[in-house]
């Protein structure tokens, strides 16, 4: 059976998001995107029309391509991701709960880790912006 709440989150964000559309959203139509999602959180918009978003609990960072239709997990084992942003070099960040880091996934694909808690018991971050 589908998790309707989670694929509500996917396909309301790009309905409510839709920063690529936002100058025609008098035009926008609201279709699922997903089934099956445990906690889809984290949604971010590119400028080649890409929503990024995290799934907390399956564990992955996915990219939805507007374009083509298409999904792909860009990060397994992605401990916890959550918040995202992007830097002004157009890199993805993510605030990653379990890990307690931020990191960032550069151009060719590879993670840095930016900030990371240096103590067991402070907590992982939740949230970025880029500003």
């Amino acid at each position: 059976m589908p998790n309707d709440r989670s694929a509500w989150t996917v396909f309301l964000t790009l309905f409510a998001i839709g920063c690529p559309l936002a100058d025609n959203a008098e035009t926008w139509k609201v279709e699922r995107l997903a089934y099956d999602l445990e906690t889809a959180e984290g949604p971010v918009w590119d400028s080649q029309g890409k929503l990024f978003f995290t799934e907390i609990f399956g564990n992955q960072v996915h990219e939805y391509t507007l374009e083509t239709g298409a999904f792909r997990a860009i990060k397994h084992d992605s401990d916890g991701a959550n918040g995202m942003a992007f830097d002004f070099q157009k890199r993805l960040l993510m605030c990653e709960m379990v890990g307690r880091r931020v990191s960032q996934r550069e151009h060719d694909g590879t993670i840095v880790t930016l900030w990371q808690a240096d103590h067991p018991a402070r907590g992982g971050p939740n949230d970025i912006v880029v500003s």
